[in-house]
């Protein structure tokens, strides 16, 4: 497994988990960015809550971060 790091402070990631998943146990997440701030991260966080909604999608758990690790599968 590899790791994609992305702390860069001042900059802000958008993180949404859903409740279902590919590989059981593992939640689907989707993430976006980076955000320049705060205030833009948390728009663009209710307009992606408020499409998932009307999609009947409800979300395991949202939030705009700025300390975000993902591990991304090895090739071999």
């Amino acid at each position: 497994m590899g790791r994609a790091v992305a702390q860069q402070p001042p900059f802000y990631w958008l993180v949404v988990t859903l409740k279902v998943g590919l590989v059981e146990g593992r939640h689907m997440t989707q993430l976006m960015g980076p955000f320049p701030n705060a205030d833009l991260c948390e728009l663009t966080l209710k307009i992606t809550l408020e499409g998932l909604k009307r999609q009947g999608v409800d979300p395991k758990s949202s939030a705009c971060r700025n300390d975000v690790t993902v591990t991304i599968p090895g090739g071999g």
